[in-house]
């Protein structure tokens, strides 16, 4: 795994916010730790409310079961809200104005 490309990667999600989260869920069933690891890391800081029931079977994994339980309390305490990525205005912060 490159890790400076992972870590970019991660850095993007966060960036992205909770718009990503949806993409993340699957690596949460990857069979290589560091991929269920990375997820969670991203998750804890922009998941929402959708991902803790995803989250939530991780909490007995024995690699990722702390960072989980985490993640979920983090989650809770922030009280995001889902966001659907096809509701999303693109040209909103385009910041064209007409002339």
């Amino acid at each position: 795994m490159d890790v400076a490309a992972s870590s970019q990667a991660a850095m993007f999600l966060v960036r992205m916010g909770p718009v990503a989260e949806s993409f993340l869920w699957s690596a949460l069933k990857d069979t290589a730790a560091g991929s269920r690891l990375a997820a969670i890391r991203v998750l804890q800081k922009i998941g929402t409310e959708d991902s803790i029931s995803r989250l939530k079977p991780l909490t007995e994994d024995r690699f990722a079961g702390q960072l989980a339980r985490e993640a979920i309390s983090a989650i809770e305490a922030a009280g995001r809200k889902p966001v659907d990525p096809a509701t999303l205005d693109a040209g909103a912060d385009s910041g064209s104005t007409s002339e």
